[in-house]
């Protein structure tokens, strides 16, 4: 059997129903053939570097490659029990070795002598199985994040949107032009429709090219995107002024930024989320029970120590796809929503206060902090969104 006909068979397994959808599997998979192929020496800590990076551990890691290699096992044994059945190439990988066997025969009416992989003592199979089941379950465990789980299945992609701030040039004191900012004015529909309203400011303010994003852009980022590489799955950045409808429809969707600057989520969320947490004018407010006075919830600043609200919002969008959302006015606000509903213990709690197996809610959180930074958070109320 030639190079070129397993390469092919390669191909056809790596776009198939079955491990498409597994991107480390995939990787897995065609690091093992190419090692094979070129006759390389194939050991744990190879796949490790090449599956979980430079910084892998094989004395504190080596489970999660025998794990991952027991799983790729089971994903072709699933392939030929169904779209590979025909295949005259079967990819074997033997237990305890990493080299990939290729087996040739008719599909599934393979002579007895190409199963020679398929035999090795009873016990030895079992003992093997229940280690590596019991392997996989501690670690998908162990990975688990509650809430986050329908971002990191298969090929999903999810977007995450920057509420960034609309600005327009205006007169400065000097007589020159400088970057204006109104928080009555988000976009520039809102811009046109004042100076429609205005017509005396007519040439004195313009639009700008350029969009306002606070500083806790960095941090919100740098969170998300070190669940989501851990998780081993993309994560794309964008402005949320540049969010088409087709965006949000498409892609899972996270946003942190100011109520102001939702966008397209603000109407999508106040149509979904049923709970006692609201956007209300841009304001997070609760309300106990339908007799109770409304609780608004914002941002203020109390002896050098910032105090902030921030609205937690996860959702099922229309279509399927999933949105998790943190809006605040200030920083420190979203800094620590972020943190702290990233952190798989948080969530934990967080899940514990909810009816059992809720998978959407909304949240308020209580962030404190100086200069910015995030010192403490505590969540204030939770409340489940109805599928």
């Amino acid at each position: 059997m030639n190079t070129q006909t397993i390469k092919q068979y390669l191909d056809k397994i790596l776009s198939s129903d079955t491990l498409r959808r597994s991107a480390l599997s995939c990787r897995l998979l065609q690091f093992l053939v190419d090692a094979t192929l070129s006759d390389e020496i194939i050991k744990e800590y190879t796949i490790g570097v090449h599956l979980f990076g430079e910084d892998f551990d094989l004395e504190k890691s080596g489970s999660k490659v025998r794990v991952k290699v027991y799983q790729l096992r089971q994903y072709l044994d699933k392939y030929y029990a169904s779209e590979g059945k025909d295949d005259s190439i079967r990819f074997e990988i033997e237990k305890g070795q990493y080299s990939v066997s290729f087996i040739e025969g008719q599909g599934n009416n393979r002579e007895e002598g190409n199963k020679r992989f398929m035999k090795p003592r009873f016990i030895a199979v079992c003992a093997a199985a229940v280690l590596a089941i019991a392997a996989a379950l501690w670690l998908l465990q162990d990975n688990e994040v509650a809430f986050w789980d329908e971002f990191f299945q298969g090929d999903q992609s999810t977007v995450l949107a920057i509420g960034d701030v609309f600005t327009f040039y205006g007169p400065a004191i000097n007589d020159d032009h400088m970057v204006v900012r109104d928080f009555d004015i988000n976009d520039e529909r809102d811009f046109l429709e004042y100076m429609k309203e205005h017509p005396e400011l007519d040439g004195k303010f313009t639009i700008t090219e350029y969009s306002y994003l606070s500083q806790m852009t960095p941090y919100a980022t740098h969170s998300l995107s070190k669940l989501f590489y851990e998780h081993e799955h993309d994560l794309d950045i964008m402005m949320g002024s540049n969010m088409g409808i087709d965006m949000i429809k498409t892609n899972h969707t996270i946003f942190v930024g100011m109520p102001k600057t939702l966008g397209l989520l603000a109407p999508l969320l106040n149509e979904i989320n049923d709970s006692r947490i609201q956007l209300k004018e841009d304001k997070i407010t609760y309300k106990e029970s339908k007799d109770a006075p409304l609780k608004k919830y914002g941002g203020y600043t109390q002896n050098d120590i910032d105090t902030d609200y921030a609205m937690v919002a996860c959702f099922k969008k229309p279509g399927g796809k999933k949105a998790f959302i943190f809006v605040s006015d200030h920083d420190v606000g979203i800094i620590g929503a972020v943190d702290y509903f990233t952190n798989p213990d948080s969530l934990t709690e967080v899940q514990a206060m909810l009816p059992p197996n809720t998978k959407y809610f909304a949240a308020i959180v209580k962030a404190t902090g100086m200069d910015r930074s995030e010192l403490g958070i505590e969540l204030v109320h939770v409340e489940p969104i109805s599928e």
